[in-house]
């Protein structure tokens, strides 16, 4: 975690709540946050057409 070697886990994120370090809900943003930052910028996807029934 602190070494980037290991991310948040759900678990983890629960049992720093519990230790009174912030919410579980804060620190598995972060993790989220971290991991959308490292993936780039999201892929062009074209949008999909949906035929209408007749």
């Amino acid at each position: 975690m602190l070494n980037e070697r290991a991310g948040i886990s759900v678990d983890l994120a629960r049992r720093l709540e519990r230790a009174g370090v912030s919410t579980a809900r804060f620190w598995l943003s972060l993790q989220t946050n971290y991991e959308l930052a490292e993936a780039g910028p999201a892929p062009k996807v074209e949008r999909l057409q949906v035929e209408s029934p007749a």
